[in-house]
C-alpha cells in the first residue's frame, strides 16, 4: 500500500511539472504540502498495524500423553498412538476392558490398574492433572495427588481432600456397581465423595471402605472390587506329637553321591562297636604281658 501511495505522489508530480510554468509558487507549494501529507499519513497507519500470523495445526491441535497401556485384552477407542513397541493413551481414550487386567502408567508418575469387564475415559486436564469417568467396572488408582483430580460416575463425584501446599497421594480402589451404586476403598489422601443431584456429600478416609447409592445414605463393607492379589502367608511350623511346635526348617539328613549315576541317597547312620575298658594290672602283670608279645 505504501509503494502505491509513492507511485501516484509521482504520477501527480510529474503532471505538476507541466503546469508549473503558468502556476503561481504559492499554490505548487501548497500541492506539494497535501501531497505530502497524504503520503505521511498513508505510513503512519501500515506501522501501526499489528501482524496477523496465522495459527500452525501443529500448535492448533495439540493432544497431551497420559500413559502406556498393558494388557491382554483391552480395547481403545480414541486418540492413541504405538512408540518404541508401546501403547500410549492420549487424551479423550475410551478404555474397554472385557476380562482380566490392564494397567496403565501415567506419565506424570504412578499406576491405574483396570478390572475388566470395565468402561471409563481418560481426560487430561491442566497442570498434568486426570479426569476419569467411569461407565462401569472397577478400577485401582495409585498416584501423586493433585487438586484438579477428580473421577466422575453418572452420579457421584469423586475429589481428594489435600491440604495447599503438601504433598498428598491418592491410593483407592473404586467399583461402580449396577444401579449406581458406588463403592470406595480408601488407602491414602482423604477423600470427598458429592451427589451430582443434590447437595450431599461424604468424606473417606483410609481404612473405612463405604458403598455408597444415590438418595441412600452410605453404608460401611469390607472392602471394594478390583483389589491387589496379597502375597503368599509363610507356612506355619507344624505342630509336633507331643504338643510343642516342631521347627519350621527341619535339618536334611546328610547325602551321599553314587560315583556311577551320581544319584542322591541319604546317609545311613554310622554305627561304632562299643569299646571295652582296659585293665592295666599290677607291675608284674605288665612286666609279663610284654615279656610274652616279645
Amino acid at each position: 500500500m505504501l509503494h502505491q501511495l509513492f507511485n501516484a505522489s509521482r504520477r501527480q508530480h510529474a503532471s505538476l511539472r507541466g503546469s508549473r510554468r503558468d502556476a503561481r509558487p504559492s499554490e505548487v507549494t501548497a500541492s506539494h504540502r497535501t501531497l505530502l501529507g497524504v503520503v505521511l499519513c498513508g505510513a503512519v497507519s501500515l506501522l501501526g498495524q499489528t501482524p496477523v500470523v496465522p495459527a500452525t495445526p501443529s500448535a492448533a491441535a495439540t493432544v497431551s500423553s497420559i500413559g502406556v497401556i498393558v494388557g491382554p485384552a483391552v480395547r481403545l477407542e480414541g486418540a492413541v498412538a504405538m512408540a518404541d513397541g508401546k501403547l500410549t493413551v492420549e487424551s479423550g481414550t475410551e478404555v474397554h476392558v472385557a476380562s482380566g487386567e490392564a494397567k496403565l502408567t501415567l506419565t506424570r508418575g504412578g499406576y491405574l490398574r483396570f478390572c475388566g469387564p470395565l468402561q471409563a475415559t481418560l481426560v487430561a486436564g491442566p497442570q498434568e492433572s486426570l479426569l476419569v469417568t467411569l461407565g462401569h467396572g472397577a478400577l485401582e488408582l495409585r498416584f501423586p495427588a493433585h487438586a484438579d483430580d477428580s473421577l466422575l460416575t453418572a452420579d457421584f463425584r469423586v475429589t481428594p481432600v489435600s491440604p495447599p501446599g503438601q504433598v498428598a497421594a491418592i491410593s483407592a480402589n473404586l467399583e461402580l456397581e449396577k444401579g449406581g451404586t458406588l463403592c470406595v476403598e480408601n488407602h491414602g489422601t482423604p477423600l470427598a465423595v458429592s451427589s451430582l443431584w443434590g447437595n450431599e456429600s461424604v468424606g473417606v478416609i483410609a481404612g473405612m471402605p463405604l458403598r455408597m447409592t444415590p438418595g441412600m445414605p452410605s453404608v460401611a463393607v469390607a472392602g471394594c472390587g478390583c483389589r491387589a492379589v496379597p502375597p503368599p502367608a509363610v507356612a506355619a511350623a507344624p505342630a509336633r506329637a507331643d504338643g510343642g511346635a516342631a521347627p519350621l526348617f527341619p535339618a536334611a539328613a546328610g547325602l551321599t553321591y553314587s560315583a556311577a549315576d551320581r544319584s542322591a541317597a541319604p546317609a545311613a547312620p554310622v554305627q561304632r562297636p562299643a569299646t571295652q575298658p582296659r585293665k592295666r594290672g599290677n607291675f608284674l602283670t605288665r612286666f609279663f604281658r610284654r615279656l610274652f608279645k616279645r
